[in-house]
């Protein structure tokens, strides 16, 4: 699986993305940072979806938040302790730094979205209480 995985990535998804790139002139860095992280959550955004939509599943948030925090953490982190830099104390902190707003904007997105869909449920049931 891993391996069919890799010949799809290599052939198919980073040639795809370098147009995309090059088409739109965008550094190699933005190019990783905004496509490459929309590509690898894309499969996790469906398989909420249709869990939540087509088979009203429990399948929600928690998932792709779990799944985002355990990105975030151990893929980075393995990938800091392969690169076998010289200092590790400045990219720890810059790791830690990040990875603190990280964990900021996912609770603010969590919190707003709890706010919006409280004030939408609360709405929504004075109307049909009311009638």
């Amino acid at each position: 699986m891993f391996y069919a995985l890799a010949i799809v990535c290599d052939d198919y998804f980073v040639p795809s993305l370098e147009k995309i790139s090059e088409n739109l002139q965008l550094s190699e860095d933005v190019a990783g940072a905004t496509f490459m992280a929309a590509g690898s959550s894309a499969p996790e955004l469906f398989t909420s979806l249709i869990g939540v939509f087509i088979t009203k599943g429990d399948v929600g948030v928690g998932t792709i938040v779990g799944s985002a925090v355990f990105n975030i953490l151990v893929i980075i982190g393995v990938c800091g302790i392969f690169a076998r830099q010289v200092d590790i104390s400045i990219y720890l902190s810059i790791y830690l730094s990040i990875v603190l707003m990280l964990y900021l904007s996912v609770c603010l997105s969590v919190c707003l979205s709890v706010c919006l869909l409280s004030i939408y449920l609360s709405i929504y049931l004075s109307i049909v209480l009311y009638r």
